[in-house]
């Protein structure tokens, strides 16, 4: 059994490596088409400070879909994204945020030479392998085909001897446990319930900007975190988590924005809910034993 359980977390553990190269190795085809041309806007390195500045205080909920926005509408290089990436807490959140932001970098070949600073030397030696290949093919005029692509994904997965099995797609890494709404809301969605709140300066309509934003969508755990760091009265966040509950994608990490709360009745009534409650909110499950596949939302 104990072999069984290792070898599981090997197939798992590679992969998410495979995830990771596949991934990044599509981004060559946009390269070949429009290696200099990212439709942006400078950015001075005085404003760069400032943004900077803001993401270290910045919870970890709110970090990584705020850093996607940010390089979507300004100039990065190398230098900056490697920057950025030092902020994360972790190598989950900073390889999401690489996916996210690869396409939009400027002078991508002197990416081979950055330190994005991954904690787990197996992502990071994966991620700089890739830039070497990368590299590689721009220097000899980015002439990867699509098709070229798919081969290469046949030969990971055959090389790897991964087997044939059902893989459950997840919107959060690594996430196994019951589901409750079907899919999270996009990035820009959650920018938007983000700005529409900070927009209200009085508290009762601060929460009535959520419950308008987040109907018809879904919520991760995560960005539900994020939402409620807006809020300063612990009466309003608890609106906004009874609220959220049919909403939120991964049920069983629910008890986790707990931490958000001082008083003990509310405590106990988040309590209440994440043990005896989210069976009727839940629409599907991912079972411990399951293989799965992490896709962005």
């Amino acid at each position: 059994m104990k072999l069984i359980l290792q070898n599981l977390t090997f197939i798992d553990t590679m992969k998410n490596l495979i995830t990771i190269l596949c991934f990044l190795f599509l981004t060559l085809t946009s390269f070949a088409q429009n290696i200099e041309t990212t439709n942006c806007t400078p950015i001075s390195n005085g404003h760069f400070i400032e943004v900077l500045t803001s993401f270290k205080s910045m919870p970890s909920s709110s970090l990584l879909e705020s850093s996607k926005i940010f390089v979507e509408r300004y100039c990065m290089d190398s230098d900056k994204l490697g920057e950025l990436s030092s902020y994360f807490h972790s190598d989950q959140d900073r390889i999401e945020f690489l996916y996210h932001a690869f396409s939009h970098t400027d002078n991508k070949s002197s990416l081979v030479n950055t330190d994005f600073h991954f904690e787990d030397e197996a992502l990071q030696e994966v991620f700089v392998a890739f830039l070497s290949n990368m590299h590689q093919n721009i220097s000899d005029g980015l002439n990867t085909t699509e098709q070229e692509i798919v081969e290469y994904q046949k030969t990971i997965k055959t090389d790897e001897d991964l087997g044939d099995y059902d893989v459950k797609v997840v919107y959060v890494p690594e996430y196994r446990g019951r589901i409750g709404y079907e899919k999270p809301m996009s990035s820009s969605d959650f920018f938007n319930v983000q700005r529409a709140i900070q927009l209200e300066s009085i508290s009762s309509e601060k929460v009535e900007a959520f419950i308008n934003q987040v109907e018809g969508k879904g919520i991760t755990v995560h960005q539900l975190d994020g939402i409620l760091s807006l809020y300063n009265y612990e009466n309003d966040k608890m609106k906004v988590f009874t609220n959220a509950i049919d909403k939120v994608y991964d049920l069983d990490n629910l008890s986790l924005v707990r931490n958000h709360f001082v008083n003990l009745f509310h405590k106990k009534e988040i309590d209440r809910i994440t043990h005896y409650e989210l069976d009727k909110y839940m629409t599907d499950q991912v079972k411990n034993g399951e293989h799965i596949e992490f896709q962005h939302y």
